[in-house]
């Protein structure tokens, strides 16, 4: 036996596939299931799926799953080889599986495909995708995620899990929802210039990207990724090189919504983009902000008197089908 599955069920408010597939596995021979009812177990599990040798492990949840079990894989030596990975998109946000996820859906299918050594072995779909390192949050350890954003991208976060959540949307629905009212509130001029939790604001940011200052003035939104693509498809940067990880900045004002929103949102070096528009490839990066963070869909805060460093992190294999 060299597949494991570890399954939230709480996942998409408990509505996700989790439910289906862990009701399809119970019971079956060869298949090793583990439930994920609390974060805190998922260390044990781990340690567990490390002794046991499971060389394939499919998670069942969202991109808070996912992150959760790359950072703990990453930053201790329970396998003796580190497990490919198979991301089952059953969470409510499924940006990482959306490009790294394991194509199969049927839950027939996939235990089939689980159960059988020689298959998982012979499989070519692959990919290789660095996490990034998030060294030093102000509390919890470090942290390994596909995808950080501040600024605007920490409140809109914020705005879509609390209330478009709220409304039973989910996905790229909700996405689509909270940006429709992101900008439609800012080109409307809705948001009102003093409160200090509107989503559309500047956020002082100083960004140094290799050791190189790249910014260092009011920012409307702050990301990196090592992604290939983000929520609704989007591919904002804009840099002629190419790297494993990708910085991108827009200034705050803007530039005109309306008229650049694609541009920006799906910019190629061909497009004219507007001025204060960045993106470049980076290994580290070291960011002062008093604005708190988003790791794939969890908020954390930066350090007390210092910058937060991102870093390229480790290496993992997805099998996607």
């Amino acid at each position: 036996m060299t597949a494991g599955f570890i399954i939230n069920p709480k996942a998409r408010g408990g509505k996700g596939g989790g439910h289906k597939l862990a009701d399809a596995l119970a019971g079956k021979p060869g298949l090793r299931t583990e439930r994920l009812d609390r974060f805190d177990d998922l260390a044990a599990i781990l340690k567990t799926f490390g002794r046991e040798g499971i060389a394939t492990l499919f998670i069942s949840g969202g991109d808070g799953t996912v992150q959760a079990t790359q950072t703990l894989l990453a930053e201790n030596k329970w396998f003796e080889t580190m497990p490919r990975l198979a991301l089952l998109a059953h969470g409510s946000t499924n940006m990482d599986a959306s490009t790294l996820g394991f194509k199969p859906r049927d839950p027939d299918r996939i235990m089939e495909i689980a159960a059988s050594d020689s298959y998982l072995a012979r499989a070519t779909d692959v990919k290789q995708r660095h996490t990034i390192r998030v060294a030093n949050p102000r509390e919890g350890g470090p942290r390994h995620g596909m995808f950080i954003g501040s600024g605007a991208i920490w409140r809109a976060t914020q705005y879509c899990q609390s209330v478009i959540h709220e409304k039973g949307l989910r996905g790229d629905w909700a996405t689509f929802t909270t940006l429709a009212a992101v900008i439609g509130r800012f080109v409307l001029g809705r948001e009102n210039e003093d409160d200090e939790n509107r989503i559309a604001r500047p956020y002082h940011m100083n960004v140094e990207t290799d050791g190189e200052s790249m910014i260092d003035a009011d920012q409307l939104v702050f990301l990196a990724t090592t992604l290939e693509s983000l929520i609704l498809g989007a591919k904002p940067f804009w840099g002629r090189q190419n790297g494993e990880m990708r910085i991108t900045t827009v200034d705050f004002p803007p530039p005109n919504i309306p008229m650049n929103i694609l541009k920006v949102m799906y910019g190629i070096p061909s497009r004219n983009l507007p001025a204060g528009c960045r993106s470049r490839p980076a290994t580290s990066v070291e960011i002062t902000t008093g604005s708190s963070f988003v790791i794939d869909g969890e908020f954390f805060d930066p350090p007390r008197d210092k910058p937060l460093r991102l870093e390229l992190g480790h290496k993992f294999s997805y099998l996607c089908g």
